[in-house]
């Protein structure tokens, strides 16, 4: 497994600063972290479910629910219905302020007694209206944040690819160049042609199962016919 030593050995042999400490270990480290976080944003932008995971929050008073401390985006919020009993998780669409007056009627429920509930990502939460009915339980799926390395860290599997990695190495050598004053357009020119190859590489991740239109409204509201969906 590559570790983030690793990628600095690789920065200092293609920068020729192998017995240089003009930029030290420490410092490179900081380079290689800031690497792999702009690469994670290319990855998650190109493709939202690259790093998908989930936890299961109940509100038991009131209608927040806490964000994951490591939360950076969320991607959808489900409510666990149970007399679903086969598909018990509702997926619940996002609130407009526009929506604040019809959304108050707390009795609004679909053809199947769902309540008719959405969110609002709020500072640290998702609020869930109307508040008279959020008590459940819900799902919510997201995007943790990248975490930083220490230099005896292994990189994170999903950078284990020789493009992937060496996006970061280039992207660190840019900023050794930059700092030791040297002109570092090779190596920029060399980053946009692996941006463009991450990019193409990562939107076929899943290549048997290509993505497609997903049908969410199914399930018409009693109440106004707003749109629902289930998994």
């Amino acid at each position: 497994m590559t570790t983030a030593q690793d990628l600095v050995t690789q920065i200092r042999f293609l920068t020729n600063t192998e017995v240089s400490q003009f930029v030290t270990d420490p410092e490179l480290l900081i380079y290689v972290n800031s690497s792999c976080g702009e690469l994670d944003d290319i990855l998650v932008a190109n493709q939202q479910y690259y790093r998908l995971i989930n936890v299961v929050i109940p509100i038991t008073s009131g209608n927040l629910l806490p964000l994951p401390i490591d939360c950076y985006q969320i991607n959808e919020v489900d409510f666990y219905y149970a007399p679903l009993q086969s598909q018990p998780w509702a997926r619940l669409e996002r609130f407009e302020l526009a929506e604040q007056t019809m959304y108050s009627n707390s009795q609004a429920r679909n053809i199947y007694g769902v309540p008719n509930l959405k969110y609002m990502l709020q500072d640290g939460y998702v609020a869930i209206v109307p508040e008279a009915s959020a008590i459940g339980s819900y799902r919510l799926w997201y995007t943790p944040i990248y975490k930083m390395m220490a230099l005896t860290d292994t990189i994170p599997l999903y950078f284990e690819n020789n493009a992937w990695r060496e996006y970061v190495v280039v992207d660190s050598s840019i900023k050794v160049l930059n700092k030791q004053n040297l002109d570092p357009s090779a190596f920029m020119a060399q980053k946009e042609a692996l941006k463009a190859r991450i990019k193409s590489m990562s939107s076929k991740r899943d290549a048997g199962n290509p993505m497609h239109v997903a049908n969410t409204r199914n399930f018409g509201f009693e109440y106004g016919g707003f749109g629902g969906g289930f998994f």
